[in-house]
């Protein structure tokens, strides 16, 4: 790995530890959320944008948003 790939990692571990002291049940469940909802809103609602941002298929953000409450929408604007 390089320089820059060692500061990414150290950086995410950072941010890890920071999500592990927050006063939340299911951090996973809710981080997840909140990466998807982020990526939702800066691709203007766009599924296939949002899941480029997460590395992931079009399909998995269509799914995942089907399955969550109505507060992570497809469409933040709407």
């Amino acid at each position: 790995m390089d320089a820059a790939g060692e500061a990414a990692t150290h950086g995410l571990r950072r941010i890890a530890r920071k999500l592990l002291e927050l006063p939340i049940q299911d951090k996973l469940t809710v981080i997840t959320e909140a990466l998807v909802q982020e990526a939702v809103e800066q691709s203007g609602g766009n599924i296939t944008g949002a899941a480029k941002k997460l590395g992931r298929h079009h399909k998995f953000v269509e799914r995942f948003l089907e399955k969550r409450p109505s507060h992570i929408r497809k469409n933040p604007k709407g």
